[in-house]
C-alpha cells in the first residue's frame, strides 16, 4: 500500500481533482490517499507518515539521503510557472537591503530569491521567516516588511488584487528564466527510500503509481472546462486567469527542465543555499527525455556587435539614400551654417 499525499490546492488540481470527482479511481489495494495542505504533505512524508508527496526541488536536495524522485510526472513549465510571486511596496530597483518575509517551509522560493537578489535585482535582502503563506501576506498590511513571497493558490489569489492596489508584483520563475535561460521544475513527487527498501516489488508499484497519476492528468485535460468552472467557484479567481494558468503548466519533463533543475542547485551552492547536486536520484530510473521546445529569444541576451565592415556598408547605404550619417552623436556632414 502506498500512502499518497493529496491536496485541493489550485496548482495540484489536475493531479488530484479527478480522484475527488470520481473520474479516476485509485488502484484497489495499491493507493491510500491522505488529504491536507501541500505543506502538511511534506511534513508527513519526512516524518514517515506518508510514502509519496509533491515537494519542491529544495526540499528534495535537503533530504536527499531519505528521498528519491518519481521520474514523472512533474509540475513545471517551459518558461514561467505563474505560481511564485514577489510582492513589494515599491519598485524593486528602489531597494538596497529590503526586508523580505516568506514562509519557512518554502525553501524553493528562498533559494530563488537568494540566487536572483544580487545579479538580477541588485539588492541584498534580509529575510524574515514566518510559519505560512498567509502570515507572509499579512505582514504586507503593515510596515513590518518591504516584500513578501507567496506561492501556489495563495500567491495567485494575492497577485491580482496586489496589482490593483498599487503594489509591485514579480513572477520569480520568470525572473529566473530571464537570468538563466532555463525553466525550473517547482513540484516533484518524492518517494521515501525506506518504503522502497521495505516493499516487495517496489519498482512495479511505483510504475503503477506513475500510470495512475498520468491517468489523472489525462482525465483533467479531457474535463478541463468542468475543472476550470469548479475551481473558479471555489477560489473566486476568474476563468480567464485559470485557463491561462493551467495552459502554461507542463507535467512531462524534457531536457531543458532537467538542466534548469541542476542549474538551480549549482547557483544555490554559489550563494551557500544548497549542495551542488550534479544528478537526480530517480526511482524507477528515468528513461530518455525529449529535447526542450524552442522558446522566445530572451531580451536579456546580448545583441550581436556590429563589425567594421557592417558599419561601413550601413554608412554607404545611408549616403546613397541622401541621409545624414552621425558619428558619436555629431553630424559628420558639415552644415550650411558651418561653411559660412
Amino acid at each position: 500500500m502506498i500512502r499518497l499525499a493529496t491536496s485541493n490546492d489550485l496548482d495540484l488540481a489536475p493531479f488530484f481533482f479527478p480522484i475527488e470527482a470520481g473520474w479516476v479511481m485509485p488502484p484497489s489495494g495499491l493507493v491510500e490517499t491522505v488529504e491536507g495542505t501541500p505543506g502538511e504533505g511534506v511534513e508527513r512524508l519526512l516524518a514517515g507518515q506518508l510514502d509519496i508527496a509533491l515537494v519542491g526541488p529544495a526540499i528534495y536536495a535537503a533530504n536527499r539521503e531519505s528521498l528519491q524522485v518519481l521520474p514523472l510526472p512533474l509540475l513545471t513549465s517551459d518558461i514561467y510557472s505563474d505560481n511564485i510571486f514577489l510582492i513589494s511596496h515599491k519598485r524593486l530597483d528602489q531597494y538596497e537591503k529590503p526586508r523580505i518575509t516568506l514562509p519557512k517551509t518554502n525553501l524553493t522560493a528562498e533559494g530563488l530569491i537568494r540566487i536572483l537578489a544580487k545579479p538580477y535585482y541588485g539588492f541584498e535582502p534580509e529575510f524574515q521567516m514566518v510559519g505560512s503563506e498567509l502570515e507572509a501576506l499579512n505582514a504586507m498590511s503593515g510596515l513590518d516588511t518591504d516584500m513578501c513571497i507567496l506561492s501556489g493558490e495563495v500567491g495567485m489569489r494575492a497577485a491580482g488584487p496586489a496589482n490593483t492596489k498599487g503594489y509591485f508584483v514579480e513572477d520569480l520563475s520568470k525572473a529566473w528564466w530571464l537570468l538563466v535561460g532555463l525553466p525550473i521544475p517547482l513540484g516533484l513527487f518524492a518517494i521515501r527510500k525506506s518504503w522502497i527498501k521495505e516493499t516487495v516489488d517496489a519498482s512495479g508499484q511505483a510504475r503503477q503509481m506513475i500510470l495512475f497519476l498520468r491517468n489523472c492528468l489525462q482525465k483533467a485535460k479531457e474535463q478541463m472546462p468542468t475543472l476550470t468552472e469548479l475551481e473558479e467557484r471555489r477560489t473566486g479567481l476568474p476563468a480567464e486567469a485559470l485557463i491561462k494558468h493551467f495552459g502554461i503548466q507542463r507535467y512531462e519533463p524534457n531536457a531543458g527542465h532537467l538542466r534548469g533543475w541542476l542549474e538551480f542547485y549549482r547557483r544555490g551552492a554559489m550563494v551557500h543555499f544548497s549542495s551542488p547536486l550534479t544528478e537526480i536520484d530517480f526511482f524507477p530510473a528515468l528513461g530518455p527525455v525529449p529535447a526542450p521546445p524552442h522558446g522566445p529569444v530572451r531580451r536579456s541576451q546580448p545583441e550581436n556587435k556590429p563589425t567594421p565592415d557592417s558599419k561601413k556598408r550601413a554608412r554607404d547605404k545611408a549616403q546613397e539614400q541622401g541621409l545624414t550619417v552621425l558619428r558619436g552623436g555629431k553630424d559628420s556632414k558639415p552644415s550650411e551654417e558651418s561653411n559660412e
